[in-house]
């Protein structure tokens, strides 16, 4: 399973944080329908004091879908018409937030909840799911499908604090984000900002591993520095990746990866990458403007920091990357990719 650690980064937040909690699944949720957690349902219920949130229970109702003609006073047993009366039910502005705590539920009562997936006119989900299971549940093959609609990018969600410049940093950079979105929509091309970032305070954070094998680098106190035209390929080629991406090229994007790189712990490579097509895809067009490029040493290997904005016709956000590079074939390619942070716009 993919380290999100959102929920481990919320495990004993403050008010302040509970509120940032708040507004981030206010923001996410729309967008992706089910997002999974490990927090209480009482817990949710605490933080989300402006919503009413209903859970869904299988012991006083077994399928979801009985659940839902309860809630909503549906008068039909019949999917289909179910599921016509979800897309209306949406398409009239209407919303539903559902907890689901998996350890209630069995395999294909999980699975029931892609069945209905309604949107509203503006492409938003209107079931919007908690889903409280552990990563290991998330591990088990039968649960694939489900797991595949659940975000692979919401990695990290910390509650760091910018820098007093970080406020006027970002209302400039939406300024600047909307001034070129025309340019944008007729040339995908990434749009590098000017250095508003380098005074951003990023808290610490444990690091994923998913090449042990790969990613785990040396402890030297004295690594060797990139000279300076390894430092100009290293941002060239991010450059190039960042390109592919805007493009959704996909055989250019997946080639800027290590052969044997998988971005999910459950995902051998080859699934990462079909299911990553997927992902790469879907959205109707794809816009990513970044920061300044750092790149730091490390024995060998190249460490490449930088804020993102990403933006497609449903989702946008911010976010904190960091890739790590290493040679192969003569080329840089990624070994290791974290969102150190991801701030929905």
């Amino acid at each position: 399973m993919l380290d999100r650690l959102v929920p481990d980064a919320l495990k004993g937040l403050t008010p302040q944080s509970s509120s940032r909690l708040q507004d981030w699944l206010i923001s996410a949720l729309p967008e992706f329908g089910i997002i999974q957690l490990d927090e209480s349902k009482d817990r949710l219920t605490s933080i989300l004091t402006d919503i009413q949130l209903y859970n869904w229970i299988p012991s006083i109702f077994p399928t979801f879908a009985e659940f839902l003609c309860d809630r909503l006073q549906l008068s039909t047993s019949d999917p289909a018409l179910i599921t016509h009366s979800l897309r209306r039910w949406a398409e009239s502005g209407n919303t539903l937030w559902v907890c689901v705590d998996a350890s209630d539920c069995t395999d294909d009562q999980l699975l029931e909840l892609l069945a209905f997936r309604p949107v509203n006119h503006s492409g938003q989900f209107a079931l919007r799911i908690m889903l409280i299971m552990s990563d290991q549940r998330c591990k088990q093959a039968a649960l694939r499908p489900l797991v595949d609609v659940i975000p692979e990018r919401l990695i990290r969600h910390t509650d760091a604090k910018k820098a007093p410049l970080s406020r006027q940093a970002s209302l400039a950079l939406g300024v600047t984000v909307a001034a070129i979105g025309v340019y944008l929509g007729v040339r995908a091309t990434s749009v590098f900002l000017p250095d508003y970032w380098h005074n951003i305070q990023i808290e610490s954070v444990s690091e994923k591993k998913t090449l042990n094998s790969v990613v785990d680098v040396p402890a030297d106190a004295n690594p060797p520095e990139l000279i300076p035209t390894e430092v100009t390929a290293v941002k060239e080629m991010v450059f190039e990746w960042l390109k592919a991406w805007n493009n959704q090229s996909v055989s250019s994007y997946l080639s800027f990866y290590h052969e044997d790189y998988s971005g999910r712990k459950d995902m051998s490579s080859d699934e990462w990458r079909r299911w990553r097509v997927k992902r790469l895809m879907d959205p109707l067009w794809i816009r990513i403007e970044v920061g300044p490029i750092t790149v730091e040493s490390l024995g060998g290997k190249a460490r490449v920091s930088f804020w993102q904005i990403y933006r497609s016709p449903s989702y946008q956000d911010e976010t904190f990357k960091e890739l790590l590079l290493e040679k192969s074939d003569k080329r840089w390619v990624i070994v290791d990719e974290t969102s150190r942070e991801v701030r929905p716009l």
